[in-house]
């Protein structure tokens, strides 16, 4: 048995970030490294949803208004990202690892375009920027096709993730609540839904 290397990788040389395919193949090219049946934790972020929103031409023309909006933009680049996250998954399906894998999607923010006189992010506590889409899939652990409308926070996916491989939250010393309940019919965990904004 390895110790697993906990340190940090993540470097930035410059404002260049990875466009989507290249995200999802460095990660597949990662996973594929991976001995069979080891548990591994992956986080990949996703950055061409962030302004200035350049999805390719083929996803903005089927998204496009009259005028080519950047809302118009902005959702090119959802859809793009949708796209190249699909491949990914169907790609891990293939693999034979689809299965026993808890895919988490969601995003620490949303985006304003002009509602309450303001445009970007970092600077309200409004509904645009707070309602973020979460995702979980797990066939081993989470029901297909459940929709949970109560709000949650996202500081209890840790807590929701070890509960889905069966380790009791109390043993690790994370903060948070599972969320499985919610999906199980039962009801939302008791951990408090806040949120904050600075001034810059």
């Amino acid at each position: 048995f390895k110790q697993s290397d906990f340190s940090s990788h993540f470097t930035v040389a410059s404002h260049d970030h990875k466009r989507a395919p290249r995200v999802a193949s460095d990660f597949l090219a990662w996973q594929a490294t991976i001995p069979d049946g080891r548990p591994y934790f992956a986080f990949l972020n996703f950055w061409d949803a962030h302004a200035p929103y350049r999805a390719p031409s083929e996803y903005l023309s089927a998204v496009r208004g009259a005028e080519g909006t950047v809302v118009d933009r902005y959702h090119a680049s959802i859809r793009y990202v949708d796209h190249e996250v699909g491949v990914m998954l169907g790609e891990l399906a293939r693999r034979g690892a689809l299965d026993n894998t808890i895919v988490v999607i969601t995003s620490d923010h949303g985006e304003q375009f002009g509602e309450h006189g303001l445009t970007l992010h970092s600077n309200s506590l409004y509904r645009q920027l707070l309602h973020v889409p979460l995702l979980v899939v797990y066939p081993r652990g989470v029901p297909a096709g459940v929709r949970v409308t109560a709000p949650v926070s996202l500081r209890d996916l840790p807590a929701t993730a070890l509960a889905l491989v069966g380790v009791a939250r109390d043993s690790t010393g994370i903060e948070g609540r599972s969320l499985a309940p919610l999906w199980s019919g039962g009801a939302a965990p008791a951990s408090e839904v806040v949120s904050e904004v600075s001034r810059h």
